[in-house]
């Protein structure tokens, strides 16, 4: 005869630890997937127009990796640089 404890089954995993771990998983892929938006976008731009927004080529990776780290959370493309379809 098993006990109550042993006809339980196995212990349950809390859920909210696991929610949680999800929802950083997710967020950082969406992260990813923002600066790589940002990054193709500007490697778009011709050396003019990269020349007319205020920055180089060689600053496309510092930009893209500031993207998620800075205050860029409020307007994801700011002063519409590089809102979809340009």
């Amino acid at each position: 005869m098993l006990s109550e404890k042993d006809a339980a089954g196995p212990p349950v995993t809390p859920t909210w630890p696991i929610i949680r771990l999800i929802g950083r998983c997710w967020r950082a892929i969406q992260a990813r997937q923002r600066r790589e938006h940002v990054r193709a976008s500007l490697n778009e731009l011709s050396e003019r127009e990269l020349t007319d927004i205020g920055i180089t080529r060689a600053e496309i990776e510092h930009i893209a990796a500031l993207r998620t780290l800075d205050g860029l959370r409020d307007d994801p493309y700011p002063g519409g640089v590089l809102r979809r379809g340009m």
